[in-house]
């Protein structure tokens, strides 16, 4: 997405009216700028996917509509079709929704098995009974799995705001110097770039 010239934030989010929050994308300010906000994701497949599904809205919505049931559904098929394209995928797909058989596709194309269900309705290559089953035992197994956290992918995380942070900091343009223009603190400034402070906070016991 950023070769593509795309900006990129993860931006914590917590404050509660805007806790259901998990990404969202505009165009108006010039360039293309996706908000992602990092604690909403429970693995990386669904930061994947999320983000794809931005790149539809942004293609797709000119005049986007929060909310609106049409303009989701279609992003997510977007979504899905860019990380499992049918031509490719659908080949591959099980004729039954075998879990394992799923489990082995995940890891090797990097999308949730939940996402690959989906994906062999949307293909008709299995009926909606078998689809519910699948859905009710990786509910089942939801204990069992191990999620990949977000940060275990270092390589996937938004790099071009630290980028433009270090070229102009090369013209003598500090972050104190970006973060007065901005009225932001420096602590907000982080914040937008997605920097995490893993110093261990200190306090005074009486």
């Amino acid at each position: 997405m950023e070769s593509r010239g795309l900006v990129i934030c993860l931006i914590p989010l917590t404050n509660e009216s805007v806790s259901r929050v998990k990404a969202y994308s505009t165009r108006t300010l010039g360039r293309p700028l996706v908000i992602v906000t990092p604690e909403r994701f429970k693995s990386v497949y669904e930061y994947r996917f999320t983000c794809a599904h931005e790149i539809g809205h942004l293609l797709m919505h000119p005049s986007p509509l929060p909310g609106d049931r049409q303009q989701e559904r279609e992003a997510d098929q977007f979504a899905a079709e860019f990380l499992t394209p049918r031509t490719e995928i659908e080949p591959l797909l099980p004729r039954t929704a075998r879990i394992a058989s799923l489990e082995q596709l995940s890891g090797t194309w990097g999308v949730s098995v939940e996402s690959l269900i989906y994906r062999m309705g949307e293909l008709q290559l299995v009926g909606d009974a078998s689809i519910r089953r699948a859905h009710q035992r990786l509910a089942e197994m939801a204990g069992l799995r191990r999620e990949e956290p977000l940060t275990s992918y270092p390589g996937e995380m938004p790099s071009l705001l630290h980028e433009a942070l270090e070229l102009t900091g090369q013209m003598g343009f500090s972050r104190a110097d970006l973060a007065e223009e901005l009225c932001w603190t420096q602590r907000h400034l982080a914040n937008i770039l997605g920097e995490t402070d893993t110093r261990p906070a200190l306090r005074v016991v009486r």
